[in-house]
């Protein structure tokens, strides 16, 4: 894989770039592998940002954009320089976005990426945001660009699905993972973008380490605290035992793909926590109680046809059915209690 050229080691003017606090935060293995990259001159031409939905990955490509584009000798990006103020402005000749126009990334948007490297340019950078927007002629248009890589350039890639980029794509770009932030990570990203303290522990919870996906949503925290206790709602006995009830909120979490998608990430949060795989406090719920009234292999079946309602969804499932299928799952299911009565009769093994 071949490297952007650079004409000496920066000797620190990349020190603060991906700095704790510079627009960046958590992700220090990222930030680790980036400044050293930069900093010893060899950045591959191209790379690819993955992970999940909102953890900061667009926000590290951009910062790493400005970087590479900043005149300041001593430090990168400056804020100051004419190259930075033209980032900020929005006018920069040297720094190409592509995002869907439309559902897609479309053919004709890599072309000008294309006629933009070749024209003289440089240095250059191209961000490509989300890769995964590209169909198969989009894709290999881009291949071209990627297999010569023009001198001073450097293409980004982002997504969060690393598994629908071409895998040619893949295999010339270096790859880079991005993970969820912590808690007290996704707390400070809230409060700097104004979410009250009063409700950082709400809001941070139910944005499970992915801020971005939380504040993208739209909806003011009293909202969605209200859309989460609808959704705890769905999964009480009440409901549960109730076939129209079921069908209702089938309909009423399956008419937006974004509801949809907010309700199966919770339930696989849920889900998770039960079974043991992360925090159960105070605010995760007066939740449905999953350990005591459901049995480890019920949750476990459930998990798994959420994961895979949630990969359906990107093929356009139908969400109504898909929701219906899970609620069905937990309605259906005998209790612990009756699972331990049925293995002692029948000598079966949990």
């Amino acid at each position: 894989m071949s490297t952007a050229p650079a004409a000496a080691p920066s000797e620190g003017r990349y020190a603060e770039t991906f700095a704790p606090g510079a627009s960046i935060v958590g992700h220090a293995g990222p930030r680790r592998i980036l400044t050293a990259a930069l900093t010893a001159g060899r950045l591959p031409h191209a790379l690819l940002f993955h992970g999940p939905v909102g953890v900061g990955k667009g926000t590290a490509a951009r910062r790493l954009a400005a970087a590479l584009l900043c005149t300041d000798a001593h430090r990168r990006p400056c804020g100051t320089c004419a190259a930075c103020g033209r980032i900020a402005h929005g006018n920069a000749f040297d720094l190409m976005t592509l995002v869907p126009d439309g559902a897609q990334i479309k053919v004709e948007q890599v072309r000008a990426l294309k006629d933009l490297v070749h024209s003289g340019v440089r240095p250059g950078v191209a961000l490509v945001d989300p890769a995964d927007a590209m169909n198969a002629s989009t894709a290999n248009t881009l291949l071209k660009t990627l297999e010569e890589p023009p001198p001073g350039w450097t293409l980004v890639l982002v997504t969060a699905r690393p598994e629908a980029v071409l895998a040619t794509i893949r295999s010339r770009c270096q790859a880079v993972r991005f993970g969820r932030l912590s808690r007290p990570e996704t707390e400070a990203v809230l409060a700097a973008r104004g979410v009250a303290p009063e409700h950082l522990p709400l809001v941070a919870r139910l944005a499970d380490g992915a801020p971005g996906a939380a504040l993208a949503a739209g909806l003011t925290p009293a909202e969605l605290a209200a859309e989460y206790a609808e959704a705890v709602g769905v999964l009480q006995p009440a409901a549960l035992h109730s076939p129209t009830r079921i069908f209702a909120a089938a309909e009423a979490w399956g008419r937006d793909p974004e509801r949809t998608r907010r309700f199966l990430h919770w339930a696989r949060m849920w889900v998770s926590e039960a079974l043991g795989g992360g925090p159960g406090d105070a605010v995760t719920i007066d939740a449905p109680s999953w350990g005591t009234r459901f049995a480890p292999a019920t949750l476990a079946d459930f998990l798994l046809l959420a994961q895979e309602a949630e990969e359906r969804l990107e093929r356009n499932a139908n969400r109504p059915t898909a929701i219906e299928a899970l609620l069905v799952t937990l309605a259906t299911a005998p209790p612990p209690a009756a699972r331990a009565v049925s293995r002692a009769i029948t000598g079966a093994t949990p």
